[in-house]
């Protein structure tokens, strides 16, 4: 009961890339939008519904090979 209601009302949106959100100079750099592949009349038909968006942010660190 819980994979299919998972099938019929979650969406996961998978996006790899590179940024460089910050800088010493001038703070915040770089951030990349997506847009939600959902039809926006099914968004506004929500109305005053609540929803959740999750979001998992991965990151790597390049290695520092002077340390």
């Amino acid at each position: 009961e819980r994979a299919v209601a998972s099938a019929e009302n979650h969406l996961a949106l998978v996006a790899q890339s590179e940024i460089q959100p910050y800088s010493a100079s001038s703070g915040f750099e770089e951030c990349h939008y997506y847009d939600l592949p959902w039809p926006r009349q099914a968004l506004e038909a929500l109305g005053d519904e609540e929803v959740k968006l999750k979001i998992t942010l991965s990151y790597f660190i390049d290695p520092n090979p002077g340390a």
